[in-house]
């Protein structure tokens, strides 16, 4: 048994530095426009969708990411939390339809977080943050519309040039201010 000792100890330290130190962490994205398909006629928009998109803006990896699926169910990671919906074609847009936090109905959470900041229990804040969030901001992402290139999405309607070709710059710049454009993201390290 004793000859055996140093053999077990060189094993065990072997296969602890081979194994992982700990689960990985949530992955983190980037925009990716490098390589970004366009919505072709005929395409199914909401099915068009699939995949994770990021505001266009991102310039450090981030975790606030919006992963659609073909069906047009949806999740927003914001803050931890994870937001679930779905997204549904309505005339020239794609409304989308927050139900869920986490395993709750919306509701349930407001409900819940308010009770919580109430009580001034730990973690309140953050969820303080969410709902302020939710009631502040969450009423401008209700509806995407695709940008001009057919490969982005931003919040909101779009707004039609006007038929004299005047007014032109004005409808592009308001469709830019609508609320945040969304572009294809890539997983980074």
């Amino acid at each position: 048994m004793k000859r055996l000792a140093p053999l077990a100890v060189l094993l065990l330290v072997g296969c602890s530095a081979m194994m992982p130190s700990g689960p990985a962490g949530p992955k983190k994205y980037l925009p990716d426009t490098a390589d970004a398909k366009a919505l072709k006629a005929g395409d199914n928009p909401v099915a068009f969708l699939e995949g994770t998109w990021v505001e266009e803006e991102t310039k450090k990896p981030t975790q606030r990411v919006y992963t659609f699926e073909p069906d047009g169910k949806f999740t927003f990671v914001i803050d931890g939390k994870k937001i679930g919906g779905q997204a549904t074609l309505s005339g020239e847009t794609i409304a989308l339809d927050y139900k869920t936090i986490g395993d709750e109905s919306l509701s349930a959470f407001l409900e819940k977080a308010k009770k919580a900041e109430e009580s001034g229990r730990q973690g309140a804040i953050v969820d303080a943050m969410v709902v302020d969030f939710l009631t502040k901001d969450l009423d401008r992402r209700r509806e995407l519309s695709f940008s001009e290139d057919f490969k982005s999405v931003f919040f909101g309607r779009p707004t039609p040039p006007s038929t004299s070709g005047e007014g032109m710059m004005e409808a592009l710049e308001a469709m830019k201010s609508s609320g945040p454009t969304l572009v294809r993201a890539k997983a980074v390290e």
